[in-house]
């Protein structure tokens, strides 16, 4: 049954690239004859042009994300799926233990190098103050050229972290584009070519 069912995805996944392939043949030879154009709305309007055969409905969008996602999951994880937290990765029984270990030990090796943070006593640590606490994250990458990485991210957990004991709200930052700054950069880069 199993076999099956993975002999029918890599058909469905055959069949999608061999259909995005042939749009994005279709799409090169289009922009060869396509006349230039002079305005930035020219440009964002030419990005959104009708095209039936490009146009799904909700239920095809829906099925092909979630084909994409399943191949995608398969592809990368194989058949041992990414553990979910730091005794799922160290289990004596799990068959990438070896690998996950030697990413933790990297990432603190990188961390460490990097004089990411500075090692207290826990007794230096103020009155009403608590350390914050902090988690594995595992992801396996596929790499060029076939192989997988195991990378492992060290993060604190901010959630635990109290608003004027453990930061100053004041000093809360997020970068974020303004929608008009981005618009002038497009209208910038298309006036530049």
């Amino acid at each position: 049954m199993d076999t099956a069912r993975k002999e029918a995805d890599r058909e469905a996944a055959e069949q999608l690239a061999a259909e995005i392939n042939k749009e994005g043949r279709l799409a090169v030879e289009r922009e060869k004859h396509a006349l230039p154009m002079s305005t930035f709305h020219e440009v964002v309007k030419s990005l959104w042009d009708y095209d039936p055969a490009l146009q799904l409905n909700d239920d095809a969008v829906a099925r092909e994300a979630k084909l994409a996602a399943t191949l995608v999951a398969d592809l990368i994880a194989g058949d041992i799926p990414e553990p979910q937290g730091y005794r799922q990765a160290i289990a004596a029984n799990h068959p990438e233990r070896k690998m996950w270990i030697e990413s933790m030990e990297r990432e603190r090796a990188t961390l460490e190098k990097m004089g990411t943070w500075v090692m207290v006593p826990r007794s230096s640590v103020p009155r009403g103050h608590r350390p914050i606490k902090c988690k594995f994250v595992y992801r396996k990458k596929l790499l060029k050229d076939g192989s997988l990485s195991f990378k492992s991210r060290l993060v604190g957990c901010g959630y635990s972290q109290r608003a004027g004991i453990d930061f100053s709200t004041d000093e809360l930052f997020a970068g974020v584009a303004n929608y008009s700054s981005f618009r002038f950069l497009m209208s910038l880069a298309c006036q530049k070519n």
